[in-house]
């Protein structure tokens, strides 16, 4: 290292230059800076990617709900399709061995 007054060498670490006297200042580490913000920059990029995600979640649950409560009356078998399921099942108990449904 030189000296910016005298230009004449110095060892690392020195307050002052020996051989003018120049009081050095240490220059000041920019290290915990820049590990600062790409920390900050990492936290702020993952909030960013964990809000996309659960609002795409959340949508995709809505429409899934939506889908299945539609219409109630599309959930429940009219009468028609009851008494079309009860002959089936006499047909099939019929056809086996097993005991008819009471």
């Amino acid at each position: 290292m030189k000296c910016p007054r005298c230009d004449k060498p110095i060892n690392d670490g020195e307050s002052y230059c020996p051989h003018c006297g120049y009081k050095l200042e240490k220059k000041k580490s920019r290290t915990w800076i820049m590990i600062g913000g790409v920390v900050l920059a990492g936290v702020v990029l993952g909030s960013v990617v964990a809000q996309t995600g659960y609002h795409a979640f959340e949508k995709q649950v809505s429409e899934t709900q939506g889908e299945l409560t539609a219409d109630p009356k599309d959930a429940l078998p009219d009468q028609k399709t009851i008494e079309a399921n009860k002959k089936k099942n006499v047909i099939m108990s019929c056809m086996c061995s097993c005991p008819k449904p009471q």
